[in-house]
């Protein structure tokens, strides 16, 4: 999938195209959703049934209705290590990169509104001029009322490099 051209976000669908990190996780998704239902519910869908490289890019985000917001339930290791922080039990608002925060408030409204999987390109550009772009999946989970309660995301780990890091001001594990 090409950068250029491609919009910020895509509303997945049987037989789309997904980069290598994102096929498992959404083929999880796709076969624990019930016929007619628009996805599965937060009951079934186990993060620990995923691919593994995939959990340590992973979040799990509680949605808060009223006022909307969104709470880190689950926020992996290389998510901590890539931003400096550890999020697990803040919410959005602790985001420490504006740029970031203001997106993944869009995105995850973005699922809650659709009520769909979305791949989600948010381009970035360092202090120092160099670009890269986060691409991430979203894929909603229902309560039983058939409301989006909780919202898994992972980026993909294989665009993830030393622009990547120099974004947040941190440095890979890795160097």
């Amino acid at each position: 999938m090409s950068d250029r051209g491609t919009p910020p976000t895509i509303e997945l669908t049987i037989g789309i195209e997904l980069p290598e990190p994102f096929r498992h996780a959404y083929a999880y998704w796709l076969k624990l959703t019930p016929p007619g239902a628009p996805g599965p519910t937060v009951d079934d869908f186990h993060i620990d049934e995923l691919e593994p490289r995939i959990i340590p890019w992973s979040v799990l985000v509680d949605v808060i209705a009223e006022p909307l917001d969104f709470k880190y339930r689950f926020w992996g290791t290389e998510r901590s290590n890539l931003i400096g922080s550890e999020m697990t039990g803040l919410t959005t608002a602790a985001i420490p990169t504006p740029h970031m925060r203001d997106a993944n408030i869009r995105e995850y409204t973005d699922v809650c509104e659709r009520s769909k999987p979305l791949l989600c390109q948010t381009p970035v550009t360092t202090g120092s001029g160099r670009r890269a772009v986060f691409q991430s999946i979203r894929l909603p989970l229902f309560d039983d009322q058939g409301r989006v309660s909780r919202i898994f995301s992972a980026m993909n780990h294989d665009r993830i490099d030393d622009v990547s890091y120099e974004f947040y001001g941190t440095k890979s594990g890795f160097q």
